[in-house]
């Protein structure tokens, strides 16, 4: 038997052989995955510059060995990314093939409108850490080698109002040392805010050049707000384009209107709700950035800027401003005028009725829904409260007077939250009984006419 001491010894012997042999094996794994190596570099047609609508030149991969000797038959995927960041499917002359005599395999980005940055990246098949990349960048114009190019000469950019004709937007042909190009057939087009393209609106849409290069346009009037933009191609060359733009804004204020909050009636001490104002063109455009002035018409007649949550406003994108009337103890009829600062014709007002603050009722209970014939449906969302003041007292829902007392019957009815700005027709009905030993009971209601007369409290039968 081994001892102890022995075994642990042969243990430790044969750990470590293990261990040279996984050294050994590992090593010799190592120069086996050396000798299959592979680079992949741009031999020609790196970070290219190309104007818009042109191809790039060619672009050549080379996919080479651990000694820098060509690697043929290599199968090599190329991918091309937008200046967005997605993956394009097509835009290149070739997508990827195994590698020539050479170890080469190329490609070529095919010609388009969209400016930017667009990065080709190629990638060996069987080795997908094996790549490289490059970038062709796509910008506006022509190089300076090419015949011609369009500019802009005057009326680029402009704004105008509504209904308004644009100036004259110029663009010119010029040749590669800037001579202007006469003769040259351009094509103009127009575009709406909506994205449409328009077959009418410009005054011109194309001809030849006139002995300074050049051919112009203009924007006819429109009411419809927006970007509209104009491009000139060249005929015989459709890569060479130029475009322009107007923005048609708001013409000048014509109509100035409330919009909502008009003919309010509120409680005294309470702040009336928003009253919006609304400024248009002729053409029922909002007009924003308009200084409109507030004053208000109290019950006596006085005019003043006082008593309004503000005196002036800007008008905002919508062309809307809003004031509204404090909170007041004196009732009545209070007018509140809005006019505009740069042209006092165009003002408009409204009325807010301040009311003696409401008493306090009593509970009447909840309405009930009666049929055309009397009959009683169901309850609705409907409170009613009221009572009757004899000689100034407080209002209750019963009392007793004589003659010779003075008395005012209140109402106030809290409608469905779904009858609001509905119309109803409001039936009052008066009662009075005799005091004992008398039993009997009158009910009175009011005609059309506003007379009283007796009713036997028949619903169906309603005056």
């Amino acid at each position: 038997m081994l001892s102890c001491k022995r075994f642990a010894h042969m243990q430790t012997a044969l750990f470590n052989k293990h261990l040279r042999w996984l050294f050994l094996l590992l090593y010799g794994g190592l120069s086996l995955w050396q000798s299959g190596f592979a680079a992949i570099i741009v031999t020609s047609g790196a970070s290219q510059t190309v104007p818009a609508s042109s191809d790039s030149a060619d672009i050549v991969f080379k996919v080479i060995d651990e000694y820098g000797e060509p690697n043929t038959g290599a199968t090599v995927n190329l991918s091309l990314i937008n200046p967005n960041g997605n993956i394009m499917k097509v835009g290149l002359s070739s997508y990827g093939s195994g590698t020539d005599n050479n170890g080469q395999v190329s490609t070529r980005f095919y010609g388009t409108r969209i400016l930017g940055n667009y990065t080709i990246t190629a990638t060996l098949a069987t080795d997908t850490t094996q790549f490289t990349g490059t970038n062709v960048i796509v910008t506006a114009g022509r190089v300076a080698d090419l015949r011609t190019a369009i500019i802009v000469t005057s009326g680029a950019s402009q704004t105008v109002p509504a209904s308004l004709d644009s100036e004259d937007i110029v663009f010119k042909v010029t040749d590669k040392y800037g001579n202007p190009n006469t003769g040259a057939t351009v094509n103009l087009s127009l575009v709406n805010p909506k994205g449409d393209i328009i077959r009418s609106g410009l005054s011109n849409y194309g001809g030849g050049t006139d002995n300074n290069g050049q051919v112009s346009t203009y924007l006819y009037g429109t009411p419809m707000l927006g970007n509209y933009t104009i491009t000139a191609t060249l005929a015989t060359d459709t890569t060479q384009f130029t475009a322009t733009n107007v923005i048609v804004t708001a013409g000048q204020v014509a109509d100035l209107r409330v919009i909502e909050g008009y003919n309010q009636s509120i409680p005294a001490s309470k702040d009336s709700a928003n009253i919006r104002f609304k400024l248009t063109d002729a053409f029922n455009n909002a007009v924003p950035d308009e200084l409109v002035n507030f004053i208000v018409e109290n019950p006596a007649g006085e005019i003043s800027n006082s008593g309004l949550s503000t005196i002036l406003a800007i008008s905002n994108v919508n062309g809307e401003v809003t004031a509204h009337l404090e909170a007041t103890e004196i009732s009545g009829i209070y007018t509140v005028i809005a006019t505009l600062a740069s042209n006092d014709t165009i003002t408009t007002n409204t009325q807010v009725q301040v009311k003696a603050a409401l008493p306090k009722l009593p509970s009447l209970g909840f309405g009930t829904i009666v049929d055309a014939n009397g009959h009683v449906e169901g309850t609705k969302e409907v409170i009613f409260n009221g009572g009757i003041s004899v000689n100034g007292g407080e209002f209750e829902q019963e009392t007793v007077f004589t003659t010779e007392d003075s008395f005012v019957v209140q109402g106030v009815i809290k409608v469905d939250r779904n009858h609001i700005e509905k119309t109803a027709d409001i039936i009052v009905v008066a009662s009075y009984k005799l005091l004992p030993p008398a039993e009997t009971e009158s009910f009175f209601m009011l005609d059309n006419l506003g007379v009283p007369k007796l009713w036997a409290g028949d619903m169906s039968k309603l005056e």
